[in-house]
């Protein structure tokens, strides 16, 4: 899973997801392998927006 990560400042893309969130949200039934900081790429922001990459799977 790729989503912005709440280390983004605001004004700019979705909401931002905080890494303690993904972990709540897939604490039952599932196995997180990881979650890594990541930079989505874009045309209007060449430096990129902070992400969080997970390694998730279902149990």
């Amino acid at each position: 899973m790729l989503a912005f990560s709440d280390l983004e400042p605001a004004g700019y893309g979705p909401r931002r997801i905080a890494k303690r969130e993904i972990m709540d949200a897939f604490s039952d039934g599932w196995r997180i392998n990881w979650i890594r900081a990541a930079v989505f790429e874009s045309h209007p922001r060449t430096e990129g927006s902070h992400a969080w990459l997970s390694s998730i799977i279902k149990v």
